[in-house]
């Protein structure tokens, strides 16, 4: 029993020295007042604005924001919360959300005073919320479309492609967005129906 119990601690030293031997450990001792690290926590309000997504006649809010670290960057939020009157809330991250497109002929008016989202006036009881991404050289565009009514939120869509146009398709049924999936100028189009 005594050789038993030697032998287990014999393997077990043996096992820990061969552990300690592959560890290695990695001190920064230069001047930490350069270092920055990445913080994906710290948020900033880009804007908050008041309108009735959902059709109830209560006021709802959109609320869009970014990470402190991408100050500056291309992408205007990342972040944007879905708060509705009936205490529901939704939070949607990695947005990457820039200016609506001004060369998108939107045949609807916004019901949004905003440079950042789209929400045509339309005579169903759903709202649609457009988000363009950053328009890139590479002539590569994002589009997402969320849809709210009463029963909630929705990402209808979130793919790349570049919006000619948005109208209303039958009154009250859906909207279509002509486009196609870049900026060149050979490329095809293409649209999307959303219903309503």
């Amino acid at each position: 029993m005594k050789n038993l119990l030697l032998a287990i601690c014999l393997l077990f030293y043996s096992c820990s020295q061969q552990a300690g031997e592959r560890t290695h450990t990695v001190e920064y001792t230069g001047d930490f007042k350069e270092y920055k690290g990445v913080d994906t926590l710290s948020t900033y309000l880009v804007d908050r604005y008041i309108i009735d997504l959902d059709y109830d006649g209560k006021a709802d809010t959109i609320v869009l924001e970014n990470l402190e670290d991408l100050k500056g960057d291309p992408q205007l939020f990342t972040i944007m919360k879905l708060k509705l009157a009936s205490n529901k809330e939704y939070v949607y991250k990695n947005v990457q959300g820039a200016l609506v497109d001004k060369q998108t002929n939107l045949k609807l008016q916004n019901r949004l005073h905003s440079d950042k989202l789209y929400i045509p006036e339309t005579s169903g009881q759903n709202s649609l919320v457009f988000v363009w991404d950053f328009q890139y050289p590479d002539c590569t565009a994002r589009l997402a479309i969320y849809q709210v009514n009463k029963n909630g939120t929705s990402e209808k869509i979130n793919q790349d492609f570049y919006a000619l146009q948005i109208a209303e398709m039958e009154k009250g049924k859906g909207v279509v967005v002509i486009g196609k999936p870049d900026c060149e100028g050979g490329t095809a189009t293409d649209s999307i129906h959303v219903s309503l």
